[in-house]
């Protein structure tokens, strides 16, 4: 008689040649069904992004869509928000400057691949580059200055609602750079003098990196002095600094309608106007830190070579499906 022909585990008949292999079992935990709390677990989140990343559409936002509509980064002046890629000076006004990543603070609804559908976005990472360009000439060299790029998170929500002041639907992106700088303002406050001792006790901000700017000494172009019938002057440059910060942020964010002010730029020359913000959430930022800022000469109010400047640039990946 013929040999048998050989069972698999499950019964099926084995015709393929060589020796028929161990079909293995789907590990029940990968797939496992869970509760509302568990779904939102940092590792359930993440491993589910994956498997639904083929079927949905990731969408980007870059400030730069924003240069017409929004307030400006500094809370005293009112106007179109300045492209940010263009090299302002850095204010020495107070020991820190803030920057806000202006694509998580503004949506806008529609169907474009950066608009939301609805009212909340699955926010995945948010980034900005930065670009410092050092005091020209011999002020870099006569007035030096330690700079410190920080990131962190305020990790007080604005929690605006119809009874508080400004209203829910009169919040404005002033507003919220307010919120932000007081708490930082008061962190910073009680440590300007290096002799006390503050309290420990919670300060409502989370700090993810804290980095001093430095130069690539193998790329600048060295300072010296060149005499001439008119004196000596001073000439060289430093090379440019670039610099990044990074929010993982992976999770879901729901904005408010707020309002749509000529601070926030007008509706009607640029739609992106339109004011929707993050109301229940926490608040990225990032300060430029200057502890000598006092020193700079011409203080409070220096000419613009004197100061350092800087550009800069954010953008968010999110989803909304």
């Amino acid at each position: 008689m013929p040999p048998a022909i050989p069972k698999n585990v499950k019964g099926r008949a084995y015709r393929g040649r060589g020796r028929p292999t161990t079909p293995r079992k789907v590990n029940p935990k990968n797939l496992k069904k869970t509760t509302a709390r568990g779904a939102y677990k940092k590792t359930t989140k993440k491993n589910f992004m994956k498997r639904r990343n083929p079927f949905v559409e990731n969408k980007v936002r870059n400030e730069m869509e924003f240069s017409l509509s929004l307030a400006p980064t500094r809370p005293q002046v009112f106007g179109n928000f300045p492209d940010p890629t263009n090299f302002s000076d850095v204010p020495v006004d107070d020991a820190f400057t803030l920057f806000l990543p202006a694509p998580f603070y503004s949506m806008n609804r529609g169907l474009h691949h950066n608009e939301m559908i609805g009212d909340s976005i699955y926010a995945k990472y948010l980034k900005t580059k930065f670009q410092f360009l050092a005091p020209e000439g011999a002020y870099m060299v006569d007035y030096p200055s330690q700079l410190y790029l920080i990131h962190g998170w305020c990790t007080v929500p604005l929690n605006a609602t119809s009874l508080t002041t400004p209203q829910v639907q009169n919040v404005t992106y002033t507003d919220v750079f307010n919120h932000i700088r007081h708490y930082v303002k008061e962190y910073y406050n009680d440590r300007k003098d290096t002799l006390q001792f503050p309290e420990k006790r919670e300060r409502h901000i989370k700090f993810l990196s804290y980095r001093k700017l430095k130069t690539n000494k193998n790329k600048e172009i060295p300072v010296h002095g060149i005499g001439g019938s008119a004196g000596t002057s001073t000439i060289g440059a430093i090379a440019p600094i670039n610099m990044s910060v990074k929010w993982d942020i992976m999770r879901k964010v729901h904005y408010d309608s707020g309002s749509n002010n000529p601070a926030n730029g007008d509706p009607n020359t640029y739609p992106m106007a339109d004011f929707n913000y993050p109301n229940q959430s926490w608040l990225p930022f990032t300060i430029l830190y200057n502890p000598q800022f006092a020193s700079t000469p011409g203080h409070p109010t220096p000419s613009s070579g004197h100061l350092w400047r800087v550009a800069h640039n954010s953008q968010l990946w999110y989803s909304d499906s």
